[in-house]
């Protein structure tokens, strides 16, 4: 079976914040097996912002990232056009 993204990534938010709801990690689903197109249509303009800004800055330091590049960069730029 292969890991989530959280349980590879020792400093996943996820994990470190309870009160941030990750719909990959309550799914049991890694972030680039998510669709996101939903999730962004429920939330307000600054928490997209704050969303966005947070995966371009930290995807890319993730572990995960080198193994899935192609899943999490098509992720971000699916996300850039909500």
């Amino acid at each position: 079976m292969t890991q989530k993204c959280w349980e590879i990534n020792p400093k996943c938010v996820a994990k470190s914040s309870p009160e941030f709801k990750c719909p990959a990690y309550n799914t049991d689903k890694s972030c680039y097996e998510i669709d996101w197109a939903p999730r962004f249509k429920k939330v307000s303009p600054d928490m997209k912002k704050m969303i966005l800004d947070y995966m371009i800055d930290s995807c890319p330091k993730c572990p995960v990232y080198p193994d899935n590049k192609e899943k999490a960069d098509h992720l971000i730029a699916q996300i850039k056009t909500f």
